[in-house]
């Protein structure tokens, strides 16, 4: 008879070979090559790893689920029974046999036993076992011993983390976490919600348009309970609601023409999907809206460039002189816009008051990659939020910006804070001072709160606008986020 070969693996705790007992029904084990008869049972196991679980308790006692998963290559089903011995203590000879549902899914076979009315404070050994017919074979031991306290949930065994939905005002909670949790809420701006549970996962949605405007919250708290106890956390989140100031000449309500393949419009503005690369000698805009993941540029793929040159010649920096004689504004410019000068067809640098109006007619989010504006909800709502999120997708109407850092001279021309820093050249001088430049600046982790950015503006930084830096002109080179207009 052609014998085959059984797998078992128990998952997490380490197993590597076989104890020898008096119990007449647990044989020595020889496993020798595959293919080649094994013994009189016709199979080889060879446990790994045995997982537990505490799946109940109460101020009396706790079960435990025991999970052995198993991959089997067999032409004959010689594995009858499975389960676990379990004794009190090391010196206990009463073996308590609890036989395991066996479930077989093609190949894999898995091996379950619950064990309730377990005592806290009390040491059990449990032994894994395999049989066929009247023999069995025995892995090593497992110990467990539990107390009260060891069962009530803790937050230094919960992992969290926010993410935000593709419609761009849901922001998810999610706490992952393997302790005996019976129930678990989530609280936010005064509405507390039931968690939804998957696997070892619980969440809570919450939708920043049913927020009140002109207020700031802060914190989602987690509450999770059994029967032995709770515990309570913050996870760490703030966003502030203002209201759309009609008063504002940087606040425009949306309007666009419709969808279009290469850019969307937020505030009037026509925004390009991506930023400007030239790649082998190939002016485009980036189709990955996230940005290409380069630490620096060379000669083959440039994309970052310096105010007034048109060439994307990484090594060449403005002098001061070049900069005078440049008109205040070069949006559009094709002797100094770098986007009208080789992409043309009407796309080009920014202005100074478009990259305000984008600040100000827009909700933001901080994401772990970068900035995401999107166009406002309702009429009286705004969102920022300064707390960095996972997005889940970009939403189309959305414009993200990622933080991909600078080109400075001083650093010997190498990118400076990649993933910190987001650094957008504008088309316009600031201060009309020759070697400063208007950029849209913003970093991950900042302290300043609402805007997300540095503060400096050309009339009233209070009310007008003032979210955006002026930078070196001839020293530092940017990324570049084009417009589309046919004006």
């Amino acid at each position: 008879m052609r014998k085959g070969i059984l797998y078992i693996t128990l998952v997490f705790l380490s197993f590597s070979s076989c104890e020898k007992i008096d119990d007449e029904r647990f044989q020595p084990f020889i496993a020798q090559e595959e293919g080649k008869i094994m013994n009189d049972w016709g199979f080889i196991a060879n446990f790994h790893d045995a997982s537990f679980s505490i799946t109940n308790a109460n101020q009396i006692s706790y079960t435990i689920t025991l999970r052995d998963t198993a991959t089997a290559v067999l032409e004959e089903n010689k594995i009858n029974s499975a389960g676990f011995i379990i004794r009190q203590n090391a010196d206990d000879k009463n073996d308590n046999i609890i036989p395991a549902q066996m479930i077989r899914i093609e190949d894999v076979i898995v091996f379950e036993a619950t064990i309730p009315g377990c005592s806290f404070d009390t040491n059990y050994t449990i032994t894994p076992y395999v049989g066929s017919g009247d023999k069995s074979y025995k892995g090593r031991d497992i110990s467990i011993r539990k107390s009260r306290e060891d069962l009530i949930p803790k937050l230094d065994q919960m992992y969290y983390f926010l993410e935000m939905s593709s419609n761009a005002h849901t922001i998810t909670a999610i706490i992952q976490t393997k302790e005996l949790i019976d129930n678990f809420t989530f609280s936010f701006a005064g509405k507390t919600k039931e968690a939804t549970k998957e696997n070892d996962r619980f969440s809570a949605d919450f939708d920043l348009n049913e927020l009140e405007g002109g207020q700031k919250y802060s914190g989602i708290i987690l509450n999770a309970s059994n029967s032995l106890g709770n515990v309570k956390g913050t996870i760490p989140y703030e966003v502030v609601i203002r209201n759309y100031d009609s008063n504002s000449r940087f606040c425009i309500q949306n309007e666009s023409d419709g969808p279009h393949n290469d850019y969307f419009t937020i505030g009037g503005i026509n925004w390009a999907k991506g930023n400007l690369i030239c790649e082998n000698g190939l002016w485009r805009i980036d189709k990955n809206p996230l940005g290409t993941p380069l630490y620096t540029q060379n000669s083959s793929f440039v994309q970052f460039f310096s105010f007034g040159n048109t060439s994307g010649l990484i090594d060449l920096f403005p002098t001061n002189e070049q900069v005078a004689i440049m008109p205040e504004t070069i949006t559009g410019d094709s002797r100094y816009d770098v986007v009208t000068a080789n992409i043309g067809k009407g796309w080009r640098l920014p202005s100074y008051e478009e990259s305000c109006i984008l600040a100000y007619s827009t909700s933001q989010q901080i994401t772990y990659d970068g900035i995401l504006f999107y166009p406002i909800q309702t009429r009286d709502r705004m969102f920022y939020s300064s707390t960095p999120v996972t997005l889940k997708n970009i939403p189309e109407d959305g414009l993200f910006l990622p933080t991909s850092g600078l080109i400075t001279q001083s650093y010997n021309g190498s990118q400076f804070n990649f993933g910190t820093i987001g650094a957008y050249m504008t088309g316009t001088k600031a201060f009309g001072i020759d070697d400063d430049l208007w950029i849209m600046s913003f970093w991950l982790n900042n302290s300043y709160g609402w805007p997300l950015f540095f503060v400096s503006n050309l009339e009233d930084s209070a009310r007008n606008g003032g979210f955006y830096g002026y930078w070196r002109a001839t020293t530092m080179k940017y990324k570049v986020r084009p417009v589309f207009s046919l004006n």
